[in-house]
């Protein structure tokens, strides 16, 4: 697993700017906000992916690494909101009345998690140096207890997005008899509670590839079906 970890990351992120591409050119034919921000989300998820496959290239420049590492964390606490709001977005393409307040009320609860979630991530204190982990270096988040509530914020947006995705991919299932983005994102939640360690932390990069994926095809879908 090890030897294969700097393989892997730059496959993900080739498959993460594959998979983006698809659904902008989706955009330009739907101009729908859910599908621009669908693919920006991603991009995001590209970046992470990328500055731990250049771990290895930046091990000789230390400073620069740690502030890309820096990007890397303050673009997952922040960001990770919006796929909640990708999901329910999608749902809405479901419903047979518009229920535009009800966006506009899953947006501000987003943005207001994004802003808790940036300002976490902007005082989680970095001070350890990098460390190889399965293969890439990457910054351990500190373990002083005093931050500890900077390290949970963004876990909890994780945890709460993939929550509403299984709850979105259900009553998908339900309505238009498409369970791909419930499937993933059941794997998506069973293996982030299911494994830890080196191992994990490259299985869980792939599941979430496969989630992406899941709301691509997912927008897909439902763009047909509108």
């Amino acid at each position: 697993m090890h030897i294969l970890a700097p393989i892997l990351f730059p496959l993900y992120v080739t498959a993460y700017v594959v998979i983006a591409a698809v659904i902008f050119q989706q955009y330009r034919r739907t101009r729908d906000l859910i599908d621009l921000v669908l693919g920006l989300l991603l991009l995001s998820v590209a970046y992470d992916n990328l500055i731990l496959a250049l771990g290895r290239v930046l091990a000789n420049a230390p400073a620069l690494f740690v502030v890309l590492s820096r990007f890397r964390y303050i673009f997952h606490g922040t960001f990770m909101p919006y796929f909640a709001v990708v999901a329910l977005g999608l749902l809405e393409r479901t419903a047979t009345t518009p229920r535009p307040r009800l966006m506009r009320g899953v947006w501000i609860a987003a943005t207001v998690l994004a802003v808790v979630g940036l300002v976490a991530s902007a005082l989680l204190i970095l001070a350890d140096p990098p460390v190889m982990v399965a293969g890439v270096l990457r910054i351990p988040p500190d373990r002083d207890a005093s931050a500890a509530w900077t390290r949970r914020v963004p876990h909890l947006s994780t945890v709460l997005a993939t929550v509403i995705m299984i709850i979105v991919g259900g009553i998908l299932w339900r309505r238009v008899g498409w369970p791909w983005l419930f499937a993933v994102s059941v794997l998506t939640f069973v293996v982030a509670a299911a494994f830890h360690g080196e191992r994990a932390f490259i299985l869980m990069n792939f599941v979430e590839v496969l989630l992406g994926a899941g709301l691509v095809a997912t927008s897909q879908r439902l763009a047909k079906h509108t």
